[in-house]
């Protein structure tokens, strides 16, 4: 009989898994497998800073589900004066904007106005962190 298993990751952003200082995959790569029984994993995306340990059981000869909710941001933009603003391609409204729940990762924003024309910012937002962006498109 198998004595390994596996398990797929499903999460809003790429987790690398560890088994101690080992890295077994990531989220990306597909079935992790493992050997058969109850272990703890750690599940890391070092780019913004979220690392979690999750019991998981691994049953032999198995590919199981294991979804990993990663906390999402918040996002505050605002643009002097006023713009129009998209977050990786989807309109958001006009600045101010606060609050904004977003993925953790990073993500392109553009500022339109008709008069001074666009701009694009790169922002790393954070689990359970606050980002901001605020810019001048007079400058």
């Amino acid at each position: 009989p198998p004595k390994s298993g596996g398990f797929r990751i499903s999460s809003s952003i790429e987790l690398h898994v560890l088994d101690g200082e080992r890295v077994l995959g990531s989220s990306q790569d597909g079935p992790i497998m493992a050997r058969a029984g109850r272990q703890e994993f750690e599940f890391v995306n070092s780019v913004i800073g979220y690392r979690v340990r999750r019991q998981v059981d691994v049953k032999a000869g198995q590919i199981t589900s294991l979804s990993i909710v990663v906390p999402n941001g918040t996002l505050n933009i605002n643009a002097t004066p006023w713009a129009a603003v998209w977050i990786d391609g989807t309109a958001y409204g006009e600045t101010p904007l606060g609050n904004l729940s977003i993925v953790p990762g990073e993500h392109e924003i553009v500022f339109r106005h008709p008069q001074l024309g666009e701009r694009r910012e790169k922002i790393l937002v954070r689990p359970e962190a606050q980002a901001r962006v605020a810019i001048n498109l007079q400058r």
